[in-house]
């Protein structure tokens, strides 16, 4: 028992106050992960090089899947059973095309975010980004049949009356990361309460 021990003021004025001494430590361990040194990187840039990239893969898909039905250009026989079923479930494939990829994407970078250890903003302001491409791409899909040519379009914009499938691109990554964001701050909260 000597009186050093006693003098937990000496301590926390050397160490600094504890809440001083825990966000040292949540700042160190950010700074072990690439995307905790380089969040504006991971954050802000990658989201939207990503989320073009994620519809690329899924467009590159949708190719290989209308040749391996043989349903390309000149060789489709609008009768047959094939046909039939492809141009009935042709536009849940395309809400799929659109929404799929900006739903991965929100969920990756929330995850990447969380391991990270970096504050809800950058998740958030990923989830943000995510939503405001997303919302502003545009597809259409049309087969073909034997008088016309199969047709698909991509590209972006913004429309005072936005589709359906646009309004859902939009709002999944918010409503991916909002729920990301309350996960942290009430795992944080709960964390400081123990």
């Amino acid at each position: 028992m000597s009186t050093d021990a006693k003098d937990l003021h000496g301590v926390f004025h050397r160490l600094g106050a504890p809440a001083e001494v825990a966000e040292a430590a949540a700042t160190e361990y950010r700074r072990k992960r690439f995307s905790g040194r380089h969040p504006v990187l991971m954050f802000v840039v990658l989201p939207v090089v990503a989320l073009p990239l994620c519809w690329a893969a899924s467009i590159f898909a949708l190719v290989m899947l209308v040749k391996a039905f043989g349903l390309e250009t000149g060789k489709v026989v609008t009768s047959g059973a094939v046909y039939q079923w492809a141009a009935a479930v042709g536009p849940y494939v395309m809400v799929a095309l659109m929404t799929l990829p900006v739903s991965l994407a929100a969920a990756l970078f929330c995850r990447i975010a969380s391991n990270a250890g970096v504050s809800w903003k950058w998740m958030l302001t990923a989830c943000v980004l995510l939503a405001v491409i997303g919302g502003a791409a545009m597809a259409q899909f049309a087969l073909p049949t034997e008088l016309t040519q199969g047709q698909f379009s991509f590209g972006f914009g913004f429309s005072l009356h936005p589709s359906a499938s646009q309004v859902l691109q939009f709002l999944l990554p918010l409503s991916i990361g909002g729920w990301a964001v309350w996960r942290q701050i009430s795992r944080s909260q709960s964390s400081l309460a123990a």
